[in-house]
């Protein structure tokens, strides 16, 4: 079958998009993503306008209630790099997973990954893994917000979350990656 690019209109002959059904040639598709809760192209960008994601305007927001709390921007941010999604694609898991924030309060140093969330708390099983090993260097904290709430948990507690409760898994459309899925009703005791 051949179709136009929804994006650049050049003609091609490839499947659509499994998750919109929408058709995009090469060099167009690895900047779009969309998902089932938002089937737009360049859902990353769109989602994050204003050059600091939600989530991270509600980590500084928290971080700044702290007397003597320093924090710094420390991880990529892909919308302000000079990068697009397929040169990202080409770095080593582990860096891509570099910690959003490092931190020192009351002379402790820790790496904080941030993730904003609905109800929901999505985090990828290969993100997971590299996670463990930032927290084989040192501190590791997950800060997850939500509009409403904040939840910090450190890695160990979220291991043992994992390993204890029955976990519910989904599979991104975009890009086939296995998630675990974790309702915030679940982690009520890390609300902050």
């Amino acid at each position: 079958m051949t179709k136009k690019c929804s994006k650049c209109n050049q003609e091609l002959s490839v499947n659509p998009c499994t998750s919109c059904y929408r058709f995009y040639c090469y060099d167009c598709f690895p900047q779009h993503m969309c998902s089932k809760e938002d089937d737009t192209p360049d859902r990353f960008k769109t989602r994050n306008t204003g050059g600091m994601n939600k989530g991270e305007e509600s980590a500084e927001k928290y971080f700044k209630q702290f007397r003597g709390l320093t924090y710094y921007k420390y991880g990529f941010d892909l919308l302000n790099e000079n990068l697009n999604v397929e040169q990202f694609m080409t770095i080593p898991q582990f860096v891509r997973c570099t910690p959003d924030y490092v931190t020192v309060y009351n002379g402790e140093f820790t790496f904080i990954e941030v993730k904003g969330c609905g109800k929901e708390l999505k985090i990828k099983l290969t993100d997971f893994v590299e996670y463990g090993k930032w927290a084989n260097i040192a501190n590791f904290k997950l800060l997850v917000a939500n509009k409403d709430d904040i939840y910090i948990l450190k890695y160990e507690e979220l291991l043992n979350y994992l390993s204890v409760e029955g976990n519910k898994f989904g599979r991104y459309k975009d890009n086939s990656k296995l998630y675990f899925e974790i309702p915030l009703e679940n982690i009520q005791k890390f609300k902050k």
